[in-house]
């Protein structure tokens, strides 16, 4: 009987209901691959629409409901908006809220109203999905058209709010290809400049260059190290003229020492018959002489070595400056030529 009591006299309430399905394919037009498209990811600028829907805790958060608040004022709609500041509570309650000891609230007016038509907007629109992708809108009203007002208003807002947030996309990602077109371009120029202002100053081969300025040098340190021989050789021989040990036991003594003794470069410099199997002990003079011009030449290669070491180092140097000049190059060319087809494209 209760029940049936209910049933008639009851409120009436009604629902509405909104279904939408947005298009996909025409979501943002603009996809980057590669390289390119990783970096855009990586700068936040491309993660584009993933779902025909905002997320349903944005849709029914207080944010969104004050946003439409101006279109369905809901602060008037006494189905929302229950709060009666001149109310006063039945006796039973007074008594109950004086013996528990109930404070009452010290919320703002404006605040209460706001909280109450946040929940009951909760309870009163659903959103939901149907089995095709649309997007369903339920609103609960005891005013049928009211209801269905609410549900067209709500979908409305999130077209717009979606279509909004794909332009900005949209936008982002042309300002995104646009800067790094131009930025690819400005780089790619000033690159291939550096190069070009490089290959004017320096050796436009300087691999080529740090070759043979690297061959030189090994060269002349060969150079140094057989005078250097040479030398030793001679200092030990000027040594046994002086204390006149030109005995065959001297003579076996300092070849197993310095093999070049042997050779036919040490007799021709101590101008000796360049047969092996014969040795004759040359003067003390000629040995002084022969000694002279080889500290002479000792020095000589030095100097010409250090010089060769200092150009070598530059032409290293040159090297790895071209080396990188002709790195950024590539670099600044390749990413232009990314860039360039994209932007085209856009």
């Amino acid at each position: 009987m209760f029940g049936g009591y209910y049933a008639l006299n009851a409120e009436k309430e009604f629902t509405s209901a909104a279904i939408f399905k947005i298009d996909q394919s025409k979501s943002g037009g603009i996809s980057l691959g590669g390289e390119l498209g990783a970096l855009a990811n990586l700068a936040g600028l491309w993660g584009g629409i993933a779902a025909s829907i905002l997320p349903t805790d944005q849709v029914t958060g207080r944010i969104f409901i004050e946003k439409i608040d101006a279109k369905l004022n809901f602060q008037a709609d006494p189905y929302f908006n229950t709060y009666d500041p001149n109310s006063i509570d039945p006796l039973w309650k007074s008594v109950i809220k004086r013996a528990v000891g109930w404070k009452k609230s010290s919320t703002a007016p404006q605040e209460t109203i706001w909280q109450g038509i946040v929940a009951k907007y909760t309870k009163s629109i659903v959103l939901d999905e149907t089995p095709d992708g649309a997007v369903k809108i339920v609103t609960t009203h005891v005013n049928p058209k009211r209801a269905a007002e609410i549900s067209n208003t709500i979908m409305d807002e999130i077209i717009s709010t979606l279509e909004n947030k794909r332009n900005t996309e949209q936008d982002a990602r042309l300002s995104y290809l646009s800067n790094t077109l131009a930025k690819a371009l400005s780089d790619l120029e000033a690159s291939q400049s550096r190069l070009k202002q490089f290959a004017l100053e320096n050796s436009a081969l300087p691999l080529e260059s740090f070759a043979a300025r690297s061959l030189q040098l090994d060269g002349l340190r060969e150079q140094l190290s057989r005078t250097a021989e040479l030398y030793d050789a001679v200092v030990a021989l000027s040594s046994m003229l002086q204390n006149k040990t030109t005995d065959q036991k001297s003579y076996l003594a300092l070849r197993q020492q310095f093999p070049i003794v042997d050779q036919v470069e040490f007799r021709r410099v101590l101008g000796q018959n360049e047969i092996i199997s014969s040795w004759s002990w040359p003067d003390a003079s000629s040995v002084d002489a022969v000694f002279d011009t080889l500290t002479e030449r000792k020095n000589r290669l030095q100097s010409q070595i250090n010089a060769s070491q200092i150009d070598a180092e530059r032409s290293g140097l040159a090297l790895e400056t071209y080396e990188k000049l002709e790195r950024e190059a590539k670099i600044g060319e390749a990413t232009y030529t990314v860039a360039a087809p994209m932007w085209t494209t856009a």
